[in-house]
């Protein structure tokens, strides 16, 4: 962690302070779900819910993903024990709030879970917006979570249990439905922070939900000039769109899971890297017009 703590913004000690606070779910009982990390009872004990992973302040690229994966508890960001703190969550006194935002801004991608970001760092790694050069490990791209807890097992089959509808119930506490005010965590930290790019892989159950006003405005125009960029069924884009500014791009790709195949193949990795690429300088130019 950095020595020199960073000074939050009052938007940023609001937003992050509720967000590490968060005991909404912390009466779910299925141990496969967010359980082992949010629940009081949890054997191992609670953890700080996950914000972020890298620099999310000068991060000009958001990795838009489900939620951390709870496989790997020594994972700095998984793992970070609220005991470190307070006795629950809710207890998080202000003065740590900083501290905790700066362990999520400081992660390392190499070490850290490095078998599941290297596929990402592969495709995105070295893309460019203009004259600035993007990488995960400089600060350029962060991934950040709509769901902010881990769970135990997969997210899906967490979501598609019957029992209690835990899953389900996690999704409208953090995430946002149309039948539950829920927090909108992403919300407000896209509004915060401003990314300029947020490239989202697609799952069926992103697809329920809300998801333009999680991503924190409305969904704008296709723009006709970057969807001729992806024609084609063998594209791992599936879809480009702007929010309500121009100035903030939304790239929609096929699937998590088929990041990996692609990052295997180089004829496809190639190409998907180019994609990426010609589609944010097409943007750029049309924005600048």
């Amino acid at each position: 962690m950095s020595t020199t703590l960073p000074v939050l913004s009052p938007g940023e000690a609001a937003l992050y302070g509720a967000m590490y606070r968060c005991e909404s779910c912390s009466h779910f009982t299925d141990p496969d779900g967010v359980f082992p990390f949010a629940s009081r009872d949890s054997p191992e004990g609670q953890t700080v819910a996950v914000s972020h992973f890298g620099n999310i302040r000068t991060a000009l690229l958001w990795l838009l993903l489900t939620n951390p994966r709870g496989t790997d508890r020594s994972n700095s960001n998984v793992g970070l024990s609220v005991r470190d703190f307070a006795l629950n969550r809710d207890g998080i006194p202000p003065s740590d709030i900083p501290k905790i935002f700066q362990h999520f801004s400081d992660y390392d991608f190499d070490i850290s879970s490095a078998d599941f970001w290297q596929p990402w760092k592969a495709l995105l790694d070295d893309i460019n917006i203009g004259d600035k050069n993007l990488r995960f490990d400089s600060g350029g791209i962060c991934g950040v979570d709509l769901i902010k807890c881990p769970t135990k097992g997969g997210w899906m089959g967490y979501v598609m249990k019957k029992v209690n509808n835990e899953g389900k119930k996690v999704w409208e506490n953090c995430h946002c439905s149309t039948k539950r005010n829920g927090h909108f965590f992403l919300r407000q930290q896209i509004q915060l922070h401003e990314p300029r790019i947020v490239i989202r892989p697609g799952t069926a159950f992103n697809g329920k939900g809300n998801i333009p006003t999680c991503l924190g405005t409305k969904i704008g125009p296709i723009p006709r000039k970057l969807n001729t960029l992806i024609a084609g069924t063998d594209n791992y884009v599936k879809e480009v769109r702007c929010l309500s500014s121009a100035r903030r791009l939304r790239i929609e790709l096929r699937g998590a899971k088929d990041v990996k195949e692609v990052s295997q193949d180089a004829r496809r990795s190639a190409e998907c890297r180019s994609t990426i690429q010609q589609i944010i300088d097409t943007w750029l130019a049309l924005t600048e017009l």
